[in-house]
């Protein structure tokens, strides 16, 4: 049977439409019976569909049998080759494997994505009930509306690449029961997931839709997230998500409790409309805005909650979802370190105030003064002739629970631990533990505290039945006292500008998350980046330090070389009277240069500009070999040199370098003379004799 039961009015429009176009040909080609669309870079292709008149009639006699499968696992190439030219396969297009029945007609029980792939289109794996497990590579970024929708996986893995998830991606995935996200992943989005656990690396448990867990590592919960989430009851949501999307919580019908952490600064449009039995909710003083609908149709709503620290000053314009729902709130439990309360115009029944000093109150905090007002046993005188307060008439002096931590502020170092004890009362209370920022510190359900990096967070507190009574502890991490650093090296030499070596600093004791900062003494000598890399500029000695925190060490430079020169070539061969280009590179700074040969009889050069860049020209004049050298006008730049051979023009029989009648006459001679002279034999027919004359005046006619 198929599982899925839920359809989006976008997905059947899109049914309809593609179901309208099944006589257009839907696929590029065809390889190993898996077809493929070529995408619009002309290089790439998707994993799509067969579309033709023949789509139905698929039975097992004439399946596919070339498949690139291992056993009963589907395996989709990297890459795949069509009429000579090889295509990387980048998608899983829509609809791919459920409008042709391979998966479930072949028995397919699972499929192996290969990491060129970065999306994974909408209905891509719709009904595939055989398939139990499937390989998501680490280059996928997206997974599209119901892409596995009816899938019967045990277990999935999410890699932190993934960053969208669309609407129902695993809906109808009733057998799944664990699905792995990496907590490297920076947004948790579970969409229609409920039925399935989410589990992170750290071993956090997310129950989809049933009781909630989100880990540390997520900053953001996206809009419609647990939309219509119907199994949901509760949820913890961690001081990492600082933004909860629009309709996040819509329609969890079967939400009666949430607490909200206090770096939520917003609560969006509609975030709880529909949740009919949601019951109470804790809102922190940190929320600045509550935006309209917000909580419209919460028909069951009646009590609320006020955390955090100082004021919670409220205001109709900014808070108009709460303003709606003002009059439906019968129980209002007010934070024990809360200290000043805005004109919320309460109308309560009960009232449970849990600090020991009575919050400052204004005329229109309350509307009425006729519900019961609890407050603390040690705290009655206080509340009973406080402006405002005095003003309930029916006064009950009975709660007793409180929270205290052993310590209001703690220094750590980094790396290390710090156990936090929480006293309570009644004793044996669960406190529930959380902290403002994991980067900094976090943890655990015993109050152990870890230093994860430098800087200042609080550690939380909260009696987990009672949300308005909590703790906090700052927390300030630092770096441990340094004794020494050390550097791997403590002198260097270079013998050429432009040479580099990377210093690396290592301190006692080993911090590895400390980075140094990094000096030169002389940057006209040697510099230094940020990761320890040093670079000769100039003929000279300086130092270079690293410096972490107290401690610092130095290494020696030398630079016994200056600017490099490089010619373009290091050999030439040309004729008498031929011209022949050099060009030279400077580095890692342009010099003055200056040229010299070793026999300027043989081959002589100078400068010349040609396109605006410095080049050299070198001239052959008589045959032999002559090495041509380029330094700086100051000597001390590492020189460059050519070897240039001269030859005697082809041709130049009476050996003056130029191609003329005289040649003509001496070659006479040579011919006349019978004289042994392998150059004079132009035509390379063995002999020197009059065809050769020929073969002279073709050349001197053609130079």
């Amino acid at each position: 049977m198929n599982k899925i039961t839920r359809f989006s009015g976008t997905l059947l429009a899109t049914l309809f439409a593609t179901v309208i176009c099944l006589n257009a040909n839907a696929y590029s080609f065809m390889v190993d019976d898996l077809f493929y669309d070529i995408n619009p870079d002309g290089i790439s292709v998707s994993v799509t569909f067969e579309n033709g008149p023949n789509k139905q009639a698929n039975t097992p006699a004439n399946l596919p049998s070339n498949l690139p499968m291992e056993g009963s696992t589907l395996i989709i190439p990297s890459s795949v080759t069509y009429e000579g030219v090889t295509y990387t396969v980048t998608a899983i297009g829509m609809w791919a494997f459920e409008l042709y029945p391979i998966i479930t007609d072949l028995n397919i029980t699972s499929v192996i994505i290969p990491n060129t792939v970065t999306s994974i289109g909408t209905l891509a794996f719709l009904g595939c009930h055989t398939l139990t497990s499937i390989t998501i590579p680490n280059s996928v970024t997206s997974i599209e509306d119901d892409a596995f929708g009816g899938c019967n996986f045990t277990s999935l893995f999410i890699p932190s690449s993934v960053v969208n998830i669309g609407n129902g991606a695993f809906s109808g995935c009733g057998n799944t029961t664990t699905i792995i996200v990496d907590d490297e992943n920076p947004v948790y989005d579970s969409r229609d997931n409920c039925n399935a656990i989410i589990e992170t690396a750290t071993n956090t448990l997310l129950y989809g839709c049933k009781n909630t867990v989100i880990p540390s590592s997520v900053t953001a919960i996206g809009g419609g997230a647990f939309s219509g989430c119907s199994e949901l009851t509760s949820i913890a949501i961690p001081n990492s998500v600082t933004s909860i999307g629009g309709s996040a919580f819509s329609n969890c019908s079967s939400l009666t409790s949430i607490a909200l952490p206090n770096s939520i600064s917003t609560i969006d449009f509609y975030t709880f409309s529909g949740c009919s039995n949601l019951a109470s909710i804790a809102l922190p003083n940190t929320i600045s805005s509550i935006k309209n609908f917000a909580f419209s149709n919460c028909t069951s709503l009646s009590s609320i909650t006020l955390t955090g620290y100082g004021s919670w000053i409220y205001s109709r314009n900014q808070h108009y979802g709460l303003s709606l729902i003002i009059d439906q709130i019968k129980e209002v439990n007010i934070g024990c370190n809360i200290t000043t309360l805005g004109d919320f115009k309460f109308n309560p029944d009960v009232v449970n105030c849990y600090g020991q000093t009575p919050p400052t109150c204004t005329a229109n905090t309350f509307a009425s003064y006729n519900g019961q007002l609890h407050v603390p046993t040690t705290a009655a005188a206080a509340y009973f002739t406080a402006p405002y307060w005095e003003n309930f008439t029916n006064l009950i002096i009975d709660l007793t629970t409180k929270i205290e931590l052993d310590a209001s502020s703690a220094d750590l170092f980094l790396n290390s631990q710090r156990q936090l004890t929480a006293t309570v009362t009644p004793q044996g209370s669960s406190v529930t533990w959380d902290t403002t920022d994991p980067a900094v510190a976090t943890v655990d359900n015993n109050g152990i505290v870890t230093a994860n990096g430098v800087g200042q967070c609080y550690i939380y507190a909260t009696i987990s039945s009672v949300p308005a009574v909590y703790d906090r502890c700052a927390i300030n991490v630092s770096y441990p006292q340094i004794t020494s650093i050390t550097l791997s090296e403590s002198e260097l030499e270079f013998k050429q500008v432009g040479e580099t070596a990377t210093l690396t600093a290592t301190t006692t004791p080993e911090i590895p998350s400390l980075q140094p900062t990094w000096t030169s003494s002389d940057e006209s000598v040697a510099t230094v980046d940020a990761n320890g890399v040093v670079t000769a500029t100039g003929k000279g000695e300086c130092f270079i330090t690293a410096t972490m925190l107290n401690k610092s060490a130095t290494c020696h430079v030398v630079v016994t070389g200056n600017v490099l020169i490089t010619l373009d070539q290091h050999e030439l061969a040309i004729d008498i009277n031929q011209i022949a280009t050099l060009t030279p590179t400077c580095s890692p700074v342009e010099t003055e240069l200056k040229v010299t040969s070793s026999d300027p009889s043989i081959a002589n050069a100078r400068f010349a500009i040609q396109d605006g860049a410095t080049i050299i020209q070198v001239l052959g004049i008589t045959k032999g070999v002559a090495t041509i050298t380029v330094t700086s006008t100051d000597g001390t730049a590492t020189p460059d040199s050519c070897i240039v051979r001269v030859a005697m023009p082809t041709g130049d029989a009476n050996g003056d370098g130029e191609l003329d009648v005289r040649d003509i006459t001496s070659l006479i001679d040579i011919i006349m003379n019978s004289s042994n002279n392998p150059n004079a034999d132009l035509n390379g027919d063995g002999e020197v004799d009059v065809r050769d004359i020929t073969a002279l005046i073709d050349i001197i006619m053609n130079s």
